[in-house]
């Protein structure tokens, strides 16, 4: 019998032992684990891989775009955040819209958006349509960015005069082609985003 209750003693023992005397106001927990959500959600990964708070103004301008765009089914987050210098910041934004996700570029110089370019974009395709596009991009450097665009389509013989697949024709199926074109685009000195 002895041995019974000392076995129950053993697992019970943690359980009272393990209490955190910081958690004895749930409200105080609640509040503390608000404040944790806040902090990690105001952080973004920098493109040389450092943690980096994304300042407030820039969570306003975030705020702004999905109040302007969320009424059509897009919503916006901050991918990265980088200062270059005291006047010039860039920032990539995501998109979303259910069928879309998009990457926009902004320059910032003091606060002010300079120039703004679509740098990814992953979107559904229609079956029905003989070509499908998508971009990715990738920095070379804080401020030189290649914007790889792909393009993959059937061959004339499978469109019709319309401009659709041909009856029986699955685009998943079709021997495809892909292109690529890779555009590069250098951030300057004053913001300015152009493409060499």
């Amino acid at each position: 019998m002895t041995m019974k209750y000392l076995l129950s003693f053993l697992i019970l023992l943690p359980l009272f032992s393990c209490k955190n005397p910081n958690s004895s106001n749930p409200d105080e927990v609640q509040k503390q684990a608000t404040v944790n959500e806040k902090s990690v959600e105001k952080e973004a990964i920098l493109s040389n891989g450092e943690q980096a708070t994304v300042p407030d103004w820039l969570e306003i301008v975030k705020n702004a775009k999905n109040k302007e765009m969320n009424p059509y089914g897009n919503h916006y987050e901050i991918e990265s955040y980088t200062v270059l210098n005291d006047s010039l910041s860039y920032a990539v934004f995501m998109s979303s819209s259910g069928t879309c996700l998009r990457q926009e570029l902004e320059t910032y110089w003091d606060r002010k958006i300079r120039d703004q370019i679509e740098i990814e974009e992953s979107c559904d395709h229609d079956l029905s349509i003989p070509t499908h596009s998508w971009k990715t991009f990738v920095f070379v450097r804080p401020t030189t960015i290649q914007v790889n665009k792909f393009t993959e389509s059937v061959p004339d013989s499978l469109i019709t005069k319309e401009g659709y697949l041909k009856e029986g024709v699955d685009f998943i199926e079709a021997e495809t082609q892909i292109d690529s074109v890779i555009t590069t685009y250098t951030i300057t000195k004053k913001g300015e985003i152009i493409q060499n």
